[in-house]
Protein backbone atom coordinates (compact mmCIF):
# COMPACT_ATOMS: atom_id res chain seq x y z
CA UNK A 1 0.00 0.00 0.00
CA UNK A 2 1.63 3.48 -0.55
CA UNK A 3 1.52 6.03 1.42
CA UNK A 4 -1.47 8.44 -0.23
CA UNK A 5 -3.40 4.97 -0.45
CA UNK A 6 -2.44 4.77 3.73
CA UNK A 7 -3.48 8.20 3.95
CA UNK A 8 -7.21 7.82 2.22
CA UNK A 9 -7.56 4.62 4.45
CA UNK A 10 -6.81 6.48 7.34
CA UNK A 11 -8.59 9.36 6.77
CA UNK A 12 -11.54 6.77 5.90
CA UNK A 13 -10.88 5.38 9.02
CA UNK A 14 -10.72 7.97 11.07
CA UNK A 15 -14.34 9.90 10.10
CA UNK A 16 -15.96 6.57 10.83
CA UNK A 17 -14.51 6.42 14.35
CA UNK A 18 -16.82 9.46 15.13
CA UNK A 19 -19.65 7.36 15.27
CA UNK A 20 -18.99 2.92 15.68
CA UNK A 21 -22.37 2.28 14.10
CA UNK A 22 -20.80 3.92 10.99
CA UNK A 23 -17.87 1.17 10.76
CA UNK A 24 -20.29 -1.54 10.78
CA UNK A 25 -22.15 -0.89 8.23
CA UNK A 26 -19.18 0.31 6.41
CA UNK A 27 -17.52 -2.72 6.91
CA UNK A 28 -21.27 -4.41 6.02
CA UNK A 29 -21.33 -3.03 2.40
CA UNK A 30 -17.63 -4.24 1.64
CA UNK A 31 -16.00 -0.98 1.83
CA UNK A 32 -12.30 -1.39 3.23
CA UNK A 33 -12.18 -5.12 4.47
CA UNK A 34 -11.94 -5.24 8.36
CA UNK A 35 -8.70 -7.38 8.16
CA UNK A 36 -7.20 -4.30 6.05
CA UNK A 37 -8.07 -1.92 8.76
CA UNK A 38 -7.71 -3.95 11.25
CA UNK A 39 -3.97 -5.18 10.01
CA UNK A 40 -2.95 -1.24 10.04
CA UNK A 41 -4.62 -0.32 13.42
CA UNK A 42 -3.14 -3.19 14.90
CA UNK A 43 0.48 -2.01 13.27
CA UNK A 44 0.20 1.34 15.05
CA UNK A 45 0.12 3.27 11.92
CA UNK A 46 -3.08 5.17 13.31
CA UNK A 47 -2.23 5.87 16.66
CA UNK A 48 -1.58 9.14 16.02
CA UNK A 49 -5.15 9.42 14.62
CA UNK A 50 -6.94 8.12 17.97
CA UNK A 51 -9.00 5.12 16.40
CA UNK A 52 -7.65 2.43 17.95
CA UNK A 53 -9.80 1.60 20.93
CA UNK A 54 -12.79 3.21 19.13
CA UNK A 55 -12.17 0.51 15.71
CA UNK A 56 -12.09 -2.53 17.75
CA UNK A 57 -15.15 -1.29 19.98
CA UNK A 58 -16.93 -1.17 16.55
CA UNK A 59 -15.12 -4.91 15.55
CA UNK A 60 -16.75 -6.22 18.30
CA UNK A 61 -20.38 -4.83 17.52
CA UNK A 62 -20.41 -6.02 14.27
CA UNK A 63 -20.62 -9.50 15.79
CA UNK A 64 -24.10 -10.42 14.92
CA UNK A 65 -24.57 -13.12 17.71
CA UNK A 66 -23.37 -13.32 20.92
CA UNK A 67 -25.51 -15.24 23.24
CA UNK A 68 -24.16 -16.59 27.01
CA UNK A 69 -21.07 -18.92 25.89
CA UNK A 70 -20.57 -18.52 22.21
CA UNK A 71 -19.83 -15.88 19.99
CA UNK A 72 -20.22 -16.04 15.77
CA UNK A 73 -19.52 -13.18 13.12
CA UNK A 74 -19.40 -13.06 9.27
CA UNK A 75 -16.53 -12.14 7.00
CA UNK A 76 -17.09 -11.60 3.21
CA UNK A 77 -14.68 -11.86 0.75
CA UNK A 78 -12.90 -14.52 -1.33
CA UNK A 79 -12.15 -17.68 0.81
CA UNK A 80 -8.85 -17.87 1.82
CA UNK A 81 -9.15 -14.02 3.05
CA UNK A 82 -11.88 -14.54 4.67
CA UNK A 83 -10.78 -17.71 6.73
CA UNK A 84 -7.81 -15.59 7.77
CA UNK A 85 -9.75 -13.29 9.39
CA UNK A 86 -11.49 -15.34 11.28
CA UNK A 87 -8.94 -17.94 12.85
CA UNK A 88 -6.68 -14.46 13.53
CA UNK A 89 -9.54 -13.22 15.66
CA UNK A 90 -9.98 -16.76 17.67
CA UNK A 91 -12.43 -18.20 15.34
CA UNK A 92 -13.46 -20.90 12.88
CA UNK A 93 -14.94 -21.79 10.59
CA UNK A 94 -19.33 -23.04 11.39
CA UNK A 95 -20.07 -26.39 10.34
CA UNK A 96 -23.76 -27.07 8.96
CA UNK A 97 -25.12 -28.81 12.66
CA UNK A 98 -24.08 -25.75 14.14
CA UNK A 99 -25.50 -23.35 11.60
CA UNK A 100 -28.40 -25.30 11.95
CA UNK A 101 -28.64 -25.02 15.55
CA UNK A 102 -28.11 -20.82 15.57
CA UNK A 103 -31.06 -20.72 12.91
CA UNK A 104 -32.86 -22.53 15.50
CA UNK A 105 -31.84 -20.50 18.37
CA UNK A 106 -31.75 -17.33 16.87
CA UNK A 107 -35.10 -17.40 14.78
CA UNK A 108 -36.34 -17.25 11.21
CA UNK A 109 -36.04 -13.48 10.51
CA UNK A 110 -32.28 -13.41 12.03
CA UNK A 111 -29.30 -12.39 9.85
CA UNK A 112 -27.95 -15.89 10.44
CA UNK A 113 -31.20 -17.47 8.54
CA UNK A 114 -31.69 -15.07 5.68
CA UNK A 115 -28.23 -15.07 4.46
CA UNK A 116 -26.60 -17.89 3.11
CA UNK A 117 -22.65 -18.62 4.40
CA UNK A 118 -19.84 -21.43 3.40
CA UNK A 119 -19.51 -24.02 5.93
CA UNK A 120 -16.33 -26.14 7.11
CA UNK A 121 -17.39 -28.88 5.26
CA UNK A 122 -16.86 -29.83 1.62
CA UNK A 123 -17.55 -32.46 -1.32
CA UNK A 124 -15.07 -34.71 -2.51
CA UNK A 125 -16.05 -35.88 -6.09
CA UNK A 126 -14.45 -39.00 -7.19
CA UNK A 127 -14.39 -40.37 -10.61
CA UNK A 128 -16.29 -44.15 -10.59
CA UNK A 129 -17.38 -43.76 -6.99
CA UNK A 130 -19.77 -42.04 -4.97
CA UNK A 131 -19.20 -38.63 -3.67
CA UNK A 132 -18.70 -38.35 -0.04
CA UNK A 133 -19.84 -34.99 1.96
CA UNK A 134 -16.65 -34.73 4.35
CA UNK A 135 -17.04 -32.76 8.03
CA UNK A 136 -13.93 -30.56 7.13
CA UNK A 137 -12.60 -30.11 3.63
CA UNK A 138 -9.67 -30.08 2.35
CA UNK A 139 -10.08 -26.46 1.18
CA UNK A 140 -9.76 -25.47 4.72
CA UNK A 141 -6.17 -26.49 4.77
CA UNK A 142 -4.95 -25.09 1.30
CA UNK A 143 -7.83 -22.09 0.77
CA UNK A 144 -5.20 -19.92 -1.04
CA UNK A 145 -4.57 -22.66 -3.97
CA UNK A 146 -7.77 -23.50 -4.19
CA UNK A 147 -9.24 -20.10 -4.39
CA UNK A 148 -6.21 -19.89 -7.17
CA UNK A 149 -7.57 -22.69 -8.89
CA UNK A 150 -11.36 -21.29 -8.81
CA UNK A 151 -9.55 -17.77 -9.96
CA UNK A 152 -8.49 -19.71 -12.97
CA UNK A 153 -11.66 -21.26 -13.50
CA UNK A 154 -10.09 -24.95 -12.73
CA UNK A 155 -10.49 -27.51 -9.98
CA UNK A 156 -9.03 -27.82 -6.53
CA UNK A 157 -7.34 -31.73 -6.75
CA UNK A 158 -6.14 -32.15 -2.92
CA UNK A 159 -3.40 -34.30 -2.47
CA UNK A 160 -4.17 -38.20 -1.72
CA UNK A 161 -3.37 -37.45 1.69
CA UNK A 162 -5.48 -34.86 2.04
CA UNK A 163 -8.09 -37.38 0.60
CA UNK A 164 -7.27 -39.86 2.55
CA UNK A 165 -7.44 -37.62 5.66
CA UNK A 166 -11.08 -36.19 4.70
CA UNK A 167 -12.21 -39.23 4.14
CA UNK A 168 -12.25 -40.70 7.60
CA UNK A 169 -14.93 -38.30 8.83
CA UNK A 170 -17.61 -38.42 5.86
CA UNK A 171 -21.06 -39.79 4.49
CA UNK A 172 -22.11 -40.74 1.07
CA UNK A 173 -23.22 -37.76 -1.07
CA UNK A 174 -25.76 -38.17 -3.80
CA UNK A 175 -24.52 -38.53 -7.53
CA UNK A 176 -27.68 -36.18 -8.57
CA UNK A 177 -29.71 -33.66 -7.07
CA UNK A 178 -32.18 -34.54 -4.66
CA UNK A 179 -34.57 -33.07 -2.32
CA UNK A 180 -35.00 -34.31 1.09
CA UNK A 181 -38.59 -34.45 3.23
CA UNK A 182 -38.20 -32.26 6.32
CA UNK A 183 -40.11 -34.10 8.01
CA UNK A 184 -37.95 -37.19 7.30
CA UNK A 185 -34.47 -35.32 8.65
CA UNK A 186 -34.34 -37.70 11.40
CA UNK A 187 -33.81 -40.87 9.51
CA UNK A 188 -32.53 -39.92 6.38
CA UNK A 189 -28.63 -40.43 6.55
CA UNK A 190 -27.35 -37.34 4.83
CA UNK A 191 -29.29 -35.15 7.21
CA UNK A 192 -28.56 -37.16 10.09
CA UNK A 193 -24.29 -36.44 9.03
CA UNK A 194 -24.81 -32.99 8.55
CA UNK A 195 -26.92 -31.34 10.91
CA UNK A 196 -25.40 -33.45 13.95
CA UNK A 197 -27.27 -36.75 15.12
CA UNK A 198 -30.81 -37.87 14.74
CA UNK A 199 -32.33 -35.52 17.23
CA UNK A 200 -30.29 -32.21 15.97
CA UNK A 201 -31.43 -33.12 12.64
CA UNK A 202 -35.08 -33.73 13.41
CA UNK A 203 -35.09 -30.34 15.11
CA UNK A 204 -34.05 -28.76 11.92
CA UNK A 205 -36.15 -29.74 9.88
CA UNK A 206 -39.03 -29.12 11.89
CA UNK A 207 -37.91 -25.32 11.82
CA UNK A 208 -37.96 -25.28 8.09
CA UNK A 209 -41.20 -26.93 7.99
CA UNK A 210 -42.35 -23.74 10.14
CA UNK A 211 -40.56 -21.78 7.95
CA UNK A 212 -42.73 -22.89 4.84
CA UNK A 213 -40.21 -25.27 3.56
CA UNK A 214 -41.23 -28.88 3.02
CA UNK A 215 -38.29 -30.06 1.48
CA UNK A 216 -34.35 -29.79 1.49
CA UNK A 217 -32.50 -29.90 -1.97
CA UNK A 218 -29.15 -30.79 -2.44
CA UNK A 219 -27.68 -29.74 -5.45
CA UNK A 220 -24.15 -31.61 -6.48
CA UNK A 221 -21.96 -31.42 -9.79
CA UNK A 222 -23.08 -32.91 -12.80
CA UNK A 223 -21.92 -36.76 -13.06
CA UNK A 224 -20.47 -36.47 -16.43
CA UNK A 225 -18.59 -33.94 -15.87
CA UNK A 226 -17.04 -35.73 -12.15
CA UNK A 227 -16.18 -39.13 -14.73
CA UNK A 228 -14.14 -37.00 -17.20
CA UNK A 229 -11.79 -36.16 -13.96
CA UNK A 230 -8.35 -37.67 -13.75
CA UNK A 231 -8.36 -37.83 -9.99
CA UNK A 232 -10.29 -36.49 -6.98
CA UNK A 233 -11.33 -32.94 -6.65
CA UNK A 234 -13.04 -30.77 -3.68
CA UNK A 235 -15.84 -28.34 -3.99
CA UNK A 236 -17.11 -26.53 -0.91
CA UNK A 237 -20.14 -26.54 1.15
CA UNK A 238 -22.53 -23.41 0.68
CA UNK A 239 -25.58 -23.62 3.13
CA UNK A 240 -28.39 -21.30 1.48
CA UNK A 241 -30.88 -19.24 2.95
CA UNK A 242 -33.97 -19.94 4.46
CA UNK A 243 -35.34 -17.93 1.65
CA UNK A 244 -33.30 -20.15 -1.06
CA UNK A 245 -34.72 -23.13 0.58
CA UNK A 246 -32.04 -24.06 2.65
CA UNK A 247 -30.66 -25.54 -0.03
CA UNK A 248 -26.78 -27.80 0.71
CA UNK A 249 -25.31 -26.32 -2.12
CA UNK A 250 -22.59 -29.00 -3.38
CA UNK A 251 -21.45 -27.78 -6.58
CA UNK A 252 -20.27 -24.03 -6.16
CA UNK A 253 -16.82 -22.91 -7.65
CA UNK A 254 -16.44 -19.45 -6.75
CA UNK A 255 -14.39 -19.16 -3.98
CA UNK A 256 -12.77 -15.62 -5.44
CA UNK A 257 -15.99 -13.98 -5.00
CA UNK A 258 -16.59 -11.96 -2.31
CA UNK A 259 -18.91 -14.37 -0.52
CA UNK A 260 -19.81 -14.94 3.32
CA UNK A 261 -17.95 -16.99 5.62
CA UNK A 262 -19.27 -17.52 9.17
CA UNK A 263 -17.14 -17.88 12.26
CA UNK A 264 -18.17 -19.03 15.42
CA UNK A 265 -16.08 -19.51 18.85
CA UNK A 266 -17.04 -20.47 22.27
CA UNK A 267 -16.16 -17.27 25.03
CA UNK A 268 -15.55 -17.31 28.32
CA UNK A 269 -18.59 -17.94 29.74
CA UNK A 270 -18.93 -21.06 27.86
CA UNK A 271 -16.15 -22.58 28.50
CA UNK A 272 -17.75 -23.15 32.50
CA UNK A 273 -21.00 -24.56 30.90
CA UNK A 274 -22.81 -27.76 32.31
CA UNK A 275 -25.78 -28.58 30.36
CA UNK A 276 -26.18 -29.28 27.04
CA UNK A 277 -26.71 -26.70 25.31
CA UNK A 278 -25.35 -25.44 21.99
CA UNK A 279 -22.78 -23.74 24.31
CA UNK A 280 -21.36 -26.51 25.45
CA UNK A 281 -21.84 -28.70 22.43
CA UNK A 282 -19.26 -26.38 20.36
Amino acid sequence: MTPIEKEKLAATANELISDEASIVEHLKRGGHGADEIKGLVESGAFDVLGIRDGFFRALSAFKDIIPIGIESIVESGPFDRAQKVLESGGYRIISLSENAQLRIQQGANHDISRNGNWTREGIIYIPKEKPRLVRNSPILYSAREAVKAHRNGKEFYPTNDGVEQALTDSAEFPSSNIEIPTGSFGEDALTVYAFGGEQQAKAYGEFLRQAGIKKLPVWVVDQDYVQKQNRPFARQMWFRNLGGGSILVGYGRYLRCGDRLRGVKVSAEGTSQKSGSLEESL
